[in-house]
């Protein structure tokens, strides 16, 4: 467990460091958020939750929110913080630039030598 909460603490600073705006100008929205109706009733969680239990949410639908920090270019991979932690989300279907903004994301968690990642299903 110590090094999952190290590892996140080095997710969370390195993410403040290069993007200090994005914390600093979002924070208290993202409680906020709104989602859409296609969205199902499942409660959002949030990152660190599924860092600090990577097994209990294998291969489970999970919705979380948070602030999109790096992305790539074509928009298939971007990384989420919800300043619990850090998250890589993988998105099959390329999808458009959202690097700065407040998204929710409903998807399946994947496990891969105890990191948790997430398919996206839907961005919000």
């Amino acid at each position: 467990m110590q090094i999952f909460s190290l590892l996140r603490g080095i997710l969370i600073a390195e993410f403040i460091i290069m993007h200090p705006v994005a914390i600093a100008g979002s924070a208290a929205t993202i409680s906020e958020i709104q989602t859409g109706s296609s969205f199902d009733n499942r409660a959002s969680i949030s990152i660190g939750e599924l860092f600090d239990d990577p097994a209990a949410f294998e291969n489970r639908h999970v919705r979380i929110a948070g602030i999109v920090g790096d992305q790539d270019p074509a928009g298939h991979w971007l990384y989420l913080d919800d300043q619990t932690a850090r998250i890589y989300i993988d998105t099959p279907i390329a999808i458009q630039q959202l690097h700065g903004k407040i998204v929710t994301i409903s998807g399946i968690v994947e496990v891969a030598h105890g990191i948790p990642s997430v398919v996206a299903k839907e961005v919000k």
